[in-house]
């Protein structure tokens, strides 16, 4: 098809105006982005990490800036004693050990020795009942040593367990950023006397403030975080909207994110955008 001067001069100029509109759409939106995106800065949860039973602290594992992975000890509070009642209890259940190997010998020695007067021709029903009362009461002599051996495996366990608790142990992996006692001071044992701070490594968070005129922000809506030297920003998540307050024309907005980056860290500036 022969293309008149007419058609040339549409052509040509919509070929002109085409970059230009894509260009103006652009730039609207990465207008509209910028007025939906908010400076803040990233922090991490802080887990208050306390002792589990009073006692005097013997040990300091950790030190200020340490990395710590979960269920790693941070301390210990005195042993001592309790590793003291440990060993007597691991006594007493190798004793009930003993004791409970010697009682299943003799009721298997009785229970062979009655089967063998069932089987002979030669023993009186006396002698039969009699074989088959001891072998009653080897078995009972068993029973009574196998609750013991039993009771005294449970009192093992219980003193182990007491003692595992002067281990003092961080609940989540992180950056250790504060410790309030050195070895040979007391410590309460209650959730109150805090003993260490760990900063939560794998989720950060970041706080900031929204003009009242953006709507549509609530809990659990998407949001996106870039960290001042990242290229890429992070999928995150919105765990709380504060209302305005006052006259200042805007609220809080939290927003929550995990991530295996050990660049992204607390501290670091960062744009979240809605």
């Amino acid at each position: 098809m022969r293309l008149t001067p007419h058609n040339r001069l549409i052509i040509l100029t919509l070929a002109c105006a085409l970059p230009v509109a894509i260009l103006a759409q652009t730039e609207r939106g990465d207008a509209q982005s910028a007025a939906r995106s908010f400076p803040g800065l990233l922090r991490a949860h802080e887990v208050k990490v306390s002792a589990r039973v009073p006692g005097m602290l013997s040990e300091v594992k950790v030190a200020f800036g340490d990395e710590v992975e979960a269920k790693a000890t941070l301390g210990v509070v005195n042993k001592d004693l309790q590793s003291s009642r440990v060993e007597l209890m691991d006594a007493r259940v190798k004793q009930r050990e003993a004791e409970l190997a010697a009682a299943e010998a003799e009721r298997d020695a009785a229970v062979s020795n009655k089967k063998r007067e069932e089987r002979s021709r030669t023993s009186s029903d006396a002698d039969k009942e009699v074989a088959a009362t001891a072998a009653l009461r080897a078995e009972a002599l068993y029973q009574a040593a196998t609750a013991i051996h039993e009771g005294a495996e449970a009192e093992l366990r219980g003193a182990q367990a007491l003692l595992d608790q002067h281990d003092i142990v961080t609940p989540v992996s992180g950056t250790v950023t504060e410790v309030f006692r050195r070895p040979g001071e007391s410590v309460a044992g209650t959730a109150s006397d805090v003993i260490f701070v760990v900063a939560e490594r794998d989720v950060l968070w970041v706080e900031v403030l929204v003009p009242i005129e953006i709507q549509g922000i609530k809990k659990d809506s998407p949001a996106w975080v870039l960290p001042m030297g990242n290229a890429k920003e992070i999928p995150a998540k919105v765990t709380g909207v504060i209302e305005a307050l006052g006259v200042t024309g805007e609220y809080r907005v939290r927003v929550e994110f995990s991530t295996e980056d050990r660049s992204v860290r607390s501290g670091l500036d960062c744009t979240v955008r809605f």
